[in-house]
């Protein structure tokens, strides 16, 4: 898959979920990420995903941190069972684990 100006969506962020999104960013995505720990519980996120253009959704997974997605990349820590994630898939979103996406 070309990621160049796809839009992705990384759901989770401890080890696994910034390593995908440092990965796609750097590949060229429009990446957004989401977690539902707030900011203060993921220490050093944004400084870990510094020099790429990303939109955070933080504290929450709202439905417009997966609009347009192309895919969404799921880390190990989420269920695929969470909330939106059966819903996009559905509907044709790409849905996958992280090692699944590599």
């Amino acid at each position: 898959m070309n990621l160049e100006g796809q839009n992705i969506t990384v759901v989770g962020l401890a080890r696994a979920g910034l390593a995908a999104a440092r990965f796609v960013a750097e590949k060229g995505a429009h990446l957004t990420v989401t977690d539902v720990k707030p900011e203060e519980k993921l220490p050093g996120v944004r400084e870990k995903l510094s020099g790429f253009q990303v939109r955070y959704f933080l504290g929450t997974h709202p439905p417009e941190a997966f609009k347009d997605a192309k895919a969404v990349i799921v880390s190990p820590g989420v269920p695929l069972s969470t909330p939106p994630l059966p819903e996009l898939a559905a509907k044709g979103v790409r849905v996958v684990g992280d090692v699944e996406f590599a």
